[in-house]
C-alpha cells in the first residue's frame, strides 16, 4: 500500500471517530430522546449529528438534525449545504434545490454548492439553470473536472 493511500485512509478514520465523539458528547448519539434531536442543544452540535447520520446512510435523521441547526442558526451555510446532499441521496431533487440555494443566498462563493445545485436541475430537467450554475461553479473552481460536464 502506497503512503499516500495510506495517510487518505487514516485521515478518513480519523475523520469517522472525530464525527461519533462529537455525536456522542453532544449528547446526540442517544435514540431514547426522538433519534437525538432533544440533546442538540447547539447549531454545531446538531450539525455534527447530521454529519454522522449521513455517514451512516441514515439521511432522513441526517436531515432532521440539519434542519435542526439551522433553525438554531439559520446562517449555517454548511448544514443547508449538507441537508441538499441528503435530499438529493433520497431523490428529493425539490427539497434539495430549496437547501443548496439557501447555502449559496448565505455563501455566494461556495462552488461545490452552485455544482450540487446544477446537478439537481439537471436530474429536474431545468436545463437553463443547470448550466447556468455549473458554468458559475466552474467560474469559481476551475479545478472541479466534474463541473465541466
Amino acid at each position: 500500500m502506497t503512503g499516500k493511500l495510506k495517510q487518505l485512509r487514516g485521515g478518513f478514520a480519523v475523520g469517522c471517530v472525530v464525527l461519533l465523539v462529537s455525536a456522542f458528547l453532544c449528547g446526540c448519539g442517544s435514540r431514547r430522546s426522538g433519534g437525538g434531536l432533544a440533546g442538540c442543544k447547539t447549531a454545531r452540535a446538531c450539525y455534527n449529528m447530521g454529519l454522522a447520520r449521513f455517514e451512516q446512510g441514515m439521511y432522513p435523521d441526517a436531515i432532521a438534525a440539519y434542519s435542526k441547526a439551522v433553525s438554531i442558526q439559520p446562517d449555517h451555510a454548511a448544514a443547508y449545504y449538507s441537508m441538499g446532499l441528503a435530499h438529493s441521496r433520497l431523490k428529493q431533487y425539490e427539497d434539495a434545490v430549496l437547501a443548496l440555494s439557501k447555502a449559496i443566498a448565505i455563501n455566494p462563493g461556495d462552488a461545490e454548492a452552485h455544482y450540487m445545485l446544477g446537478l439537481a436541475y439537471g436530474t429536474l430537467q431545468r436545463y437553463p439553470k443547470a448550466i447556468t450554475l455549473l458554468k458559475k461553479a466552474i467560474v469559481l473552481n476551475p479545478n472541479n473536472a466534474n463541473a465541466y460536464y
